[in-house]
């Protein structure tokens, strides 16, 4: 849960689903999938990009990065952001 909720920068209490992802410089990569709202979200993070994608369910309306996004089948790319 470390790495969800500080390098993921997931938070889920509020009104909407929270996305901040970042990496540290000596990772390649990580992942994880959260169950929301009967919807299964999966983020994808590399040293180049961000993905945030829907696996299964409804579209999810998400702050990512400070930005109100619906997170659909198409997902999101978002270039990547250091810790």
């Amino acid at each position: 849960m470390n790495v969800v909720y500080g390098y993921g920068g997931m938070r889920s209490d509020g009104d909407l689903l929270v996305f901040n992802p970042t990496i540290p410089e000596h990772w390649r990569s990580y992942s994880f999938r959260v169950s929301y709202r009967d919807s299964i979200v999966r983020v994808s993070v590399s040293q180049t990009e961000a993905r945030i994608e829907l696996i299964s369910g409804a579209p999810v309306t998400a702050l990512v990065r400070g930005e109100v996004r619906e997170i659909g089948k198409d997902g999101l790319v978002l270039a990547q952001a250091r810790a």
